[in-house]
C-alpha cells in the first residue's frame, strides 16, 4: 500500500484533512470558520479500508461543524467507491 499516494493523486488523504479544532483554532470568528468549512467542502479525500479499496470521503470536520451549529440532525456523504481492491491488483498499482 505505500504507493497510496501515487493514485487518485487529485485527491488528499483524509490523514491529511484538518481537525474542526484545527479549523476553529485558525477561524478568526464563525464567519471566517463557515468560509473555511466552505473550502473543506470541495476539498477531495480518499481512504483506503483493511481490503485495499479506494474512497472518496468527506472530512469528519463537516459533520462535527453541523453539530457545532445547533443542527438537530448532523448528515454527511457516505463514502465512494474510487476503486475495488480487486481492480488495484489487476492493475499491479502497488508494484
Amino acid at each position: 500500500m505505500s504507493n497510496f499516494q501515487s493514485v487518485f493523486i487529485e485527491y488528499k488523504k483524509i490523514s491529511e484533512a484538518p481537525t474542526f479544532l484545527q479549523l476553529k483554532k485558525k477561524a478568526k470568528n464563525d464567519e471566517h470558520l463557515q468560509e473555511l468549512i466552505e473550502v473543506e467542502k470541495i476539498t477531495k479525500y480518499k481512504a483506503i479500508d483493511n481490503q485495499g479499496n479506494i474512497y472518496a470521503v468527506e472530512n469528519p470536520a463537516l459533520l462535527s461543524y453541523q453539530i457545532y451549529m445547533g443542527a438537530k440532525f448532523a448528515t454527511r456523504k457516505a463514502p465512494e467507491l474510487l476503486c475495488a481492491a480487486k481492480e488495484i491488483k489487476k492493475s499491479k498499482i502497488w508494484e
